[in-house]
């Protein structure tokens, strides 16, 4: 049985149709939902890239695998350099390293500079590239990165050949619809409604700044944003689609949608990610579409992460899954088996200044920011929004949970402080040409 995996960037599940979002943005993909099992509270365990896509690969903490930090400054002027970034070490092992040591072809693709070959992101895979933009395109109109239309000739030529020989693990990490957002007609003219627009819609937005300096009333000013983000999503949807009805054959075939974190759409006025750990950065879609005679649908609400990915995929490939991997697999969820066992989800922000950190249990979600000495308690049962804070309510709960995230962050900070791993020298390589090391 062949895997393909896809990754989409800053997607959130509660803009796709499959989720029962009123626009139809996932229509060339919902028969993934149809016909496979969709869950429906996935959690990131940060809300941006290099964290959270390290812990899809590797199913371990970001305090595990080390990679918290990064900047691509020059990214929406087209630029793909990043700064500062951890490699993601040698020594931890990935999906793409287990699946391929069970005689599994591995390709991999990425159109997020973050997510790089010199970062260590292509670990385990026999062939991984970085796609961008042409040098030609036209960045004032929001072309710095290639997009899925750009994707799908790289992606048929590489993984064609491997598909066919019925035994391959193919991962492809796509942008859309992560900012600059370009003008997918005719979807934004469909949805970004006359009263919302702040006069002539342009050919791209290219810097949310755009957004902040609108003249539009607030409300007016999220839809119009929203806009432009499910255009993205819809323009992506189809070229997926596009992709996978070429590609695929359905009965050979386990299909994973998900993506690294979600997006802050004016919730807690915020816009964009990797800023808070509220719901609207931190949720994620996951759909898992298999061969018809697995028997494998509906909808699954138990509370998971983006660490049970990997273990799922290797429990459906009768892998063995790693001791050094962190998640669980959810095949009893997808079998309704009672097996499954629920447990308390951390995830974290520790970017620059911000250091932010939550656990999520039973249902109840808190919120500890020590940068900005800020504490919040949510009942996520009744309080999907997170609008009532019940840090004061319910001062028990707020102080067994903040016991138990304080006391792991205590414990990842010790054991980080005490103890670093001997440095392989594949590793110092790259550290050398980062500028880390001597």
């Amino acid at each position: 049985m062949n895997v393909v995996l896809i990754t989409v960037d800053t997607l959130r599940p509660d803009h796709l149709s499959a989720y029962g979002y009123a626009r139809g943005t996932s229509a060339p993909l919902d028969w993934l939902a149809e016909e496979g099992v969709v869950f429906t509270n996935v959690y990131s365990t940060s809300s941006w890239t290099p964290p959270s896509v390290a812990s899809l690969l590797t199913s371990l903490p970001p305090d595990r695998h080390g990679i918290r930090s990064g900047d691509a400054p020059d990214f929406l002027e087209g630029g793909h350099e990043v700064e500062g970034q951890e490699v993601l070490r040698g020594s931890v092992v990935t999906l793409a390293e287990a699946v391929a040591a069970h005689g599994y072809t591995t390709v991999g693709f990425s159109t997020n500079p973050h997510v790089s070959a010199r970062l260590g992101f292509a670990q385990g895979f026999d062939h991984f590239e970085s796609l961008r933009a042409p040098a030609s395109s036209d960045t004032s109109a929001g072309a710095v990165y290639a997009d899925a239309a750009a994707v799908a000739s790289a992606v048929t030529r590489r993984t064609r050949e491997a598909i066919a020989a019925g035994k391959a693990f193919i991962w492809i990490h796509y942008l859309d619809p992560h900012f600059p957002y370009r003008k997918r007609s005719p979807w934004l003219e469909e949805y970004a409604e006359s009263d919302a627009r702040d006069g002539p819609l342009p050919a791209a937005i290219t810097h949310p700044r755009w957004f902040h300096e609108s003249t539009a009333d607030p409300a007016a000013r999220r839809r119009l944003f929203e806009a432009w983000y499910d255009g993205e999503i819809r323009f992506a949807c189809k070229e997926i689609g596009a992709l996978l009805e070429e590609l695929v054959d359905r009965e050979q075939t386990l299909i994973v949608l998900t993506s690294d974190h979600g997006e802050s759409i004016f919730e807690h006025g915020v816009l964009g990610h990797g800023q808070t750990l509220f719901e609207a950065e931190l949720r994620i879609p996951l759909m898992l579409r298999f061969p018809e005679a697995w028997n494998a649908t509906g909808t699954r609400s138990e509370r998971v992460s983006i660490m049970d990915i990997a273990p799922t995929i290797l429990s459906a490939l009768a892998i063995p899954i790693p001791e050094s991997m962190s998640g669980q697999s959810l095949m009893p969820l997808v079998r309704e088996d009672a097996r499954f066992e629920s447990r308390a989800l951390y995830s974290e922000l520790r970017r620059g200044r911000l250091d932010v950190h939550a656990v999520i249990e039973d249902g109840w979600k808190l919120i500890v920011d020590r940068g900005r000495r800020f504490q919040a308690l949510y009942h996520l049962d009744e309080d999907p929004g997170e609008s009532r804070n019940l840090i004061h309510v319910r001062p028990g709960r707020a102080r067994r949970l903040g016991q138990a995230l304080m006391a792991r962050v205590r414990e990842a900070d010790a054991a980080r402080a005490a103890h670093r791993e001997p440095i392989d020298e594949e590793t110092r390589v790259r550290l050398r040409a980062l500028g880390y090391v001597e």
